[in-house]
């Protein structure tokens, strides 16, 4: 007869558990969703680059300047001025002021083509990257400076994991694990 109780009392367990964990296992189903759905459209954009997209200019610029649809954060967020020797002509620090990041050119960089290869932190805290090209008819004057460039290496286009989402994701299937054990152990400490 006990055998006959511990097999009725399990489906209204199993019942019980489907109460307690249905609504927690729903609305985190539903907060996730909310999270991750406007990721695609989320991220910023570059709205306009100062020198443009393939523009000709007289003289090496003394800045680049990148402005995007959101503030991006300073953090990670990178510009290679890459010459036309290969080398990198971006000197100074790197400023983010407001919606625009300025990145000063050494004024010794040659004439000829170069590639902005750039990397920012979006305000939602993922890398995006790109390029912007421009050519100069007339370098800079030489300094010794010009002599110190560094060689361009690879921009990385996603450094690292997925950022807070993934961090938010993983909290979230602890939280429901931490539910279904806890769940468990009572059911067993009734029996």
């Amino acid at each position: 007869m006990t055998s006959w109780s511990a097999h009725q009392s399990r489906p209204a367990l199993v019942a019980g558990w489907g109460r307690t964990l249905g609504p927690v296992v729903a609305v985190l189903v539903l907060v996730l969703l909310t999270w991750w759905a406007p990721a695609g459209s989320a991220h910023d954009r570059l709205l306009s680059s100062e020198p443009d997209q393939g523009q000709v200019l007289e003289t090496v610029p003394e800045a680049i300047e990148l402005t995007f649809s959101d503030v991006p954060v300073p953090l990670g967020s990178q510009v290679v001025v890459e010459g036309p020797d290969g080398r990198d002509w971006a000197t100074g620090d790197l400023q983010v002021v407001d919606t625009v990041v300025h990145q000063p050119v050494d004024p010794a960089a040659p004439a000829g083509d170069y590639t902005v290869r750039w990397r920012v932190t979006s305000s939602d805290g993922h890398p995006i990257t790109g390029t912007v090209e421009f050519s100069t008819r007339s370098g800079g004057a030489p300094s010794g400076a010009a002599d110190q460039g560094v060689t361009v290496g690879a921009v990385d286009a996603e450094p690292g994991g997925g950022g807070p989402r993934l961090v938010v994701a993983g909290a979230a299937v602890l939280v429901v694990l931490a539910g279904a054990v806890a769940l468990v152990l009572r059911s067993r400490a009734r029996a």
